[in-house]
């Protein structure tokens, strides 16, 4: 293949295509600047756009974007970048989520939200996302006046420690009350249905995204699939593509459409406002309205706009591991897969309609398997290229039994998901003691194969010595190598199911 590489095209092409993402990476390199004091980097990224724009009109925009995503954050998030030490005083805290936990058979909780403000001896702080460790449960519906030490964990986050009681000040109205309450009469449901008790913690921990076990928590991380038990958009998409096909079978398509934002808000409210969760339910809820509103539905512009609506919200959101996996997986797979597949498509052959018509009973069964397998292996590939250097990063440590329990694992986890959710939807009904038999007995086979994984396979890549200018460089190259890819050889087709991931 002969071309002549100009090199602002694939840019321009990709980012006059998807504007959203353009504008979202304003956003986040301006919060980015703002946080870890990355000027230079800033000003080399703003040089480098100025000079390949085709249009001086996107990229006023987009600095505009810039200025606004800098300013935004030093106004109101200023102060958690300000302690830098223990310091003591009181403050007024919202409890946004509650974790219990169990030590020498006792309990306790761990409560995370934010100081509205917190005051010391001279000075107000304002908005500092934090954690309080407690013996005691305390109701989320109210704002509380706490006095203590404040102290910097990490990534502006801040542990606070007091020795006196919670003082409700002013009420309010919060989910997380009835959220906690909904998820434990489920956990009651599923250990009535479910005889089996860690394939009852496990189907609970996959549907609510809580109460996982130490020992589940170890086992799913061994073989690098921890993401599986986190509430994200494989979690979403699931739930959504069941609920579609099955409505299906009694409602119109119009009203298959109105059931299933519905559906999908209350699922949100019920698993709570993780950052990969409110990723996944914004795309999501974009891909369900674009049809109600005769607008095509471009997976990363959805990218992009729930970028900038999680980072307005809390601009603190970018240090966490969550949001930078979350995020570059799903623009790892609507940008990438397509090339990789090509790649892949050489050693597994993609066959056209017609030819899969021609094909014998048999052959299309196998057909069919050997596509999924590809688009796993494709799938997999795409996102390790883009994650693997941020998890060395974090936690220098990597799995390479992920690359082989995420080609069949993740269709597994979906099947009891599936089973679940029958077993919600017949429960009055002379199926519900099959349906839980089913589920118990695979969930069972399950969870023996992601506890006992076969140890000669059992090995991880270990390194220390990324640096964070590495890991950025890195990024930065591997997707200007993939976007020149996609533009020259035209491949930015995804499977429908990828843009609900």
């Amino acid at each position: 293949m002969n071309f002549k590489i100009k090199t602002p095209d694939f840019l321009n092409d990709f980012f006059y295509n998807f504007p959203a993402l353009f504008y979202a990476l304003f956003f986040l390199i301006a919060i980015a600047t703002y946080l870890y004091g990355l000027f230079l980097y800033s000003l080399i990224f703003l040089i480098i756009f100025f000079i390949f724009s085709k249009t001086k009109k996107s990229f006023t925009l987009g600095v505009l974007v810039f200025a606004f995503g800098f300013l935004y954050t030093a106004f109101f998030y200023s102060d958690s970048k300000k302690i830098t030490e223990p310091i003591e005083g009181k403050g007024l805290f919202k409890i946004t989520n509650i974790k219990e936990g169990f030590n020498y058979n006792r309990r306790y909780y761990i409560y995370q939200g934010f100081f509205k403000t917190f005051e010391t001896k001279d000075k107000i702080y304002h908005h500092l996302n934090t954690s309080i460790f407690a013996k005691k449960k305390h109701l989320p519906n109210t704002y509380y006046k706490i006095s203590g030490t404040l102290s910097p964990s990490e990534n502006f986050h801040f542990k606070f420690k007091t020795n006196k009681n919670f003082k409700k000040s002013s009420s309010l109205y919060s989910f997380v009350l009835l959220r906690s309450k909904l998820k434990q009469k489920f956990h009651t449901f599923l250990k009535k249905s479910i005889k089996d008790r860690s394939s009852a913690n496990f189907l609970n921990t996959l549907i609510t995204g809580s109460e996982k076990s130490d020992f589940l928590a170890n086992s799913f991380s061994k073989i690098g699939l921890q993401h599986v038990l986190a509430i994200s958009g494989f979690h979403f998409g699931l739930f959504t593509l069941f609920f579609a096909y099955f409505l299906r079978l009694f409602l119109p398509k119009k009203l298959v459409i109105y059931s299933l934002i519905i559906l999908v808000n209350l699922y949100f409210l019920f698993v709570g406002p993780m950052v990969s969760v409110q990723r996944a339910f914004i795309m999501i809820q974009m891909a369900l309205v674009a049809p109600i509103v005769n607008r095509r539905y471009f997976a990363l512009n959805a990218l992009g706009i729930s970028l900038i609506i999680i980072l307005l919200f809390d601009p603190i959101n970018l240090t966490k591991v969550g949001f930078q996996l979350s995020f570059l997986s799903s623009f790892a797979i609507l940008s990438t897969f397509p090339i990789i597949d090509v790649v892949f498509s050489k050693f597994i052959k993609k066959r056209t309609p017609v030819e899969r018509n021609e094909l014998n009973p048999i052959s299309k069964i196998g057909d069919k398997l050997l596509s999924y397998i590809r688009q796993c292996m494709s799938l997999t590939v795409a996102v390790n290229i883009f994650i693997l250097p941020v998890i060395l990063y974090h936690f220098h440590m990597f799995s390479c039994l992920s690359f082989i329990y995420n080609l069949f694992i993740p269709f597994l986890v979906g099947i009891s998901m599936f089973l679940v959710i029958f077993a919600l939807i017949f429960h009055f009904t002379f199926l519900s003691s099959f349906i839980n038999y089913i589920t118990t007995i695979f969930t069972k086979f399950l969870l023996k194969l992601i506890t006992y994984p076969p140890a000669p396979f059992e090995f991880y890549l270990r390194y220390k010595g990324f640096s964070f200018e590495f890991v950025i460089c890195y990024l930065i190259l591997i997707t200007i190598g993939f976007l020149m890819l996609r533009y020259y050889l035209k491949k930015d087709k995804t499977p429908e199911y990828c843009h609900f991931l």
